[in-house]
């Protein structure tokens, strides 16, 4: 049970940090500015604003430092701990993302 609660608030405050980092008003100033110095600004500010791309950078940094809340078998490689956290990660921001019309539905 308290494993689940910990899931539960790891994907609720990633998908928090997702918002406030790349959709929240509080964090335009900076994305103005980083989108303005040249296209790898642009395009840095595009992934930061992407919630599924955000997730799974999110996700693949929080299993490397070892904070994931849940679980991933020992024996499965490195790799495979980091993809599956990201992978995870970026597909629960982007169903939360859609769910709360931050982006629109995928036709």
């Amino acid at each position: 049970m308290i494993a689940a609660v910990a899931f539960y608030a790891y994907t609720i405050a990633a998908f928090g940090l997702a918002y406030v980092v790349g959709q929240a008003a509080i964090s335009k100033r900076p994305r103005d500015w980083l989108a303005g110095l040249n296209r790898v600004g642009q395009f840095i500010v595009e992934l930061l604003e992407c919630p599924a791309c955000f997730g799974f950078w999110t996700g693949a940094l929080v299993e490397s430092v070892g904070l994931w809340p849940q679980s991933i078998p020992g024996h499965a490689p490195w790799v495979a701990r980091i993809l599956y956290a990201g992978l995870y990660t970026s597909a629960s921001n982007l169903i939360l993302a859609i769910a709360t019309g931050i982006v629109a539905r995928p036709e």
